[in-house]
């Protein structure tokens, strides 16, 4: 299988990490949410991307 993707790894400081949710207009609890669901969109592209044996 080979994947086009390409992986920028990057670091965030943790102590500017609640300032970033709340500049964009959001809250802990909908980040932690848009977090899961971005995870899981993920999971559902790398399964339906996998070509069975």
């Amino acid at each position: 299988m080979t994947s086009n993707s390409v992986f920028h790894e990057f670091e965030v400081d943790k102590a500017i990490i609640t300032d970033l949710i709340h500049s964009q207009n959001g809250t802990i609890s909908t980040a932690l949410r848009d977090f899961v669901r971005s995870v899981l969109t993920l999971q559902d592209l790398n399964h339906s991307n996998t070509t069975p044996y």
